[in-house]
């Protein structure tokens, strides 16, 4: 199930969040001097940060498990089908790997990482193809939003409940943290030449 997060310069006050992100917006315009489409790209970065802080991290070694065929480990194959690697299966002349390799999570760190796929500098986080990708919203010839899409085919089953209404908020909460140390800053630079 692909996680999408958007941020639209929409009129909807009813709804809490986009009220949220509307005065957040208009902060970064303010105190930071963004004009909009930069604003707005910005707490999608932020967004996307608290997002990869609420991803949980896999453990370096699968659970080794038994049932009646011996020792066995379960593996999420690309296509998201879930299979055992039976121990037995590598003493197999025609086995590929190993058990200790079959053991190993080696993409582990990897949806961490898919957050800031296509939010860095060229070159930088450029995402698995299929998996993630970055869009302009626009509204008729005036662009109003980012969307920032995660493919990955297990980020719904591993993320937690809610988080993305809690990497929203917490995005809008280091934005105003970013605005208020650069106030104060300010201030205290005005009343030290006085």
């Amino acid at each position: 199930m692909a996680s999408e997060f958007s941020i639209r310069a929409i009129n909807d006050w009813r709804a809490e969040i986009h009220t949220d992100m509307a005065r957040a917006q208009r902060v970064s315009m303010d105190v930071f001097r963004r004009d909009s489409p930069n604003a707005l790209r910005h707490l999608l970065i932020l967004m996307a940060q608290s997002a990869r802080a609420l991803t949980p991290q896999a453990k370096k070694r699968r659970k080794v498990l038994n049932d009646a065929h011996g020792p066995y480990v379960n593996i999420i194959g690309q296509n998201g089908h879930e299979s055992k690697r039976y121990k037995w299966m590598f003493s197999r002349p025609e086995a590929r790997g190993t058990w200790e390799g079959a053991q190993t999570i080696r993409g582990r760190g990897l949806a961490k990482r898919s957050w800031m796929w296509g939010l860095q500098a060229a070159g930088k986080g450029n995402p698995i193809p299929g998996t993630g990708e970055v869009r302009k919203v626009s509204a008729g010839t005036r662009m109003v939003g980012w969307v920032k899409i995660n493919a990955l085919s297990y980020i719904g089953k591993i993320m937690p409940a809610g988080y993305q209404r809690m990497a929203e908020q917490k995005a809008v909460n280091k934005l105003m943290k970013q605005a208020e140390m650069k106030l104060v800053r300010a201030f205290e630079r005005k009343v030290g030449r006085r």
